[in-house]
């Protein structure tokens, strides 16, 4: 994962500034530990657990649920014309999700990352990604009023 994937996580739970932040500190703590961090089995899944932490911390630090900007959501394709209220709503059911759930999906449906990818940085299989994805899109959909389209297709091809 690289520092410019590690900026967009961290924009898409925290917004702009902060995530910068973020994702700086985190960097300078990768940094400051690779030698232990080459040891680990999964590098990429290490590192990557480094930046969740810090996000999870500004999060807790400042008392508040993940940011979700509706505007980084409405950039991805498939998405630029679905309505406010359908937006907020798959946010509000995004955040009731487990959180390596939330992960894949963020990863893999927001930020377009290949299930490969995904499974990288999570440490996961690529079998335990999908199986994430599926369950999560199911959830997802199931508490959306009027689930859209892709959102339905997507749980679909995760299958």
């Amino acid at each position: 994962m690289n520092k410019k994937s590690y900026r967009d996580y961290a924009r898409f739970h925290l917004g702009g500034t902060e995530g910068d932040e973020v994702t700086r500190d985190a960097v300078e703590e990768i940094a400051s530990t690779w030698s232990e961090l080459l040891a680990q089995k999964n590098l990429e899944g290490a590192a990557f657990s480094l930046l969740r932490r810090h996000v999870q911390g500004a999060l807790q630090r400042d008392e508040r649920v993940p940011a979700f900007t509706i505007e980084k959501l409405r950039q991805q394709p498939g998405h630029g014309n679905l309505p406010e209220d359908l937006l907020a709503e798959f946010y509000a059911a995004l955040t009731d999700l487990p959180e390596r759930q939330r992960d894949v999906i963020v990863l893999h449906q927001v930020l377009g990352y290949s299930s490969a990818q995904t499974a990288r940085y999570l440490g996961l299989s690529q079998t335990t990604v999908r199986s994430h994805l599926a369950i999560g899109m199911r959830r997802l959909t199931s508490q959306l009023t009027t689930p859209p389209r892709a959102v339905q297709r997507t749980e679909q091809h995760a299958r």
